[in-house]
């Protein structure tokens, strides 16, 4: 879908969206884990219902 667009401007709409909900949130996982948290708070976290 976005070869076929040749507006440049919306391709990279398309891209930042996606960077902003899949790369980053991995990113930042990463770092928190680098620096310390632990895998067994992260895994916790995942699981924990945020919704209620």
């Amino acid at each position: 879908m976005l070869i076929a667009r040749t507006d440049l401007l919306e391709v990279a709409v398309y891209i930042f969206i996606y960077n902003f909900g899949v790369v980053l949130p991995v990113l930042v996982l990463g770092v928190f884990l680098a620096f310390g948290l632990s895998p067994e708070s992260a895994m916790q976290f995942r699981k924990k219902d945020v919704l209620r």
